[in-house]
């Protein structure tokens, strides 16, 4: 749980990278469709995604009324945690190359570039920026679930 709002950074950053389309419905249609599960989390090269079995049912789930959600699954690591928590909103820029994640408590979005996202499979890359003024990469891999 207390990895969540890490994961949802992730996720938004991957939903911005770019990706080429014909209609402005086919990418909300596609980030919507089904909920997605992360296979891969990256900063730098270096993998950061949690691999405990209590977390590969975990999904992040974007809703046509752009709503944003995160549920634990059929397997909770904690059974006090919640089973789903709304995580905000999200949006796309003008030319959807972006996904602007809306994070309840924060007062600027999480912005990531979709680098990838198909029927099966969303990447978003996020530029995470230090107190020092440094910069990491972070991609993040989602399948659909």
């Amino acid at each position: 749980m207390k990895n969540i709002l890490f994961y949802v950074f992730i996720f938004t950053s991957l939903l911005l990278s770019s990706c080429t389309t014909d209609s402005s419905n086919v990418k909300k249609d596609l980030l919507t469709a089904h909920p997605w599960r992360e296979v891969s989390d990256r900063v730098d090269g270096f993998e950061q995604h949690n691999s405990s079995p209590c977390s590969a049912d975990d999904m992040y789930i974007f809703r046509s009324d752009y709503g944003f959600a995160f549920d634990e699954g059929a397997t909770r690591c904690q059974v006090t945690s919640p089973q789903s928590i709304e995580l905000g909103t999200w949006a796309f820029n003008t030319d959807e190359s972006r996904v602007l994640l809306y994070l309840t408590g924060f007062a600027t979005p999480s912005d990531g570039y979709l680098t990838t996202l198909t029927e099966n499979t969303l990447v978003i890359t996020f530029t995470i920026v230090h107190a020092d003024g440094s910069t990491s990469i972070e991609v993040v891999t989602y399948e659909k679930y």
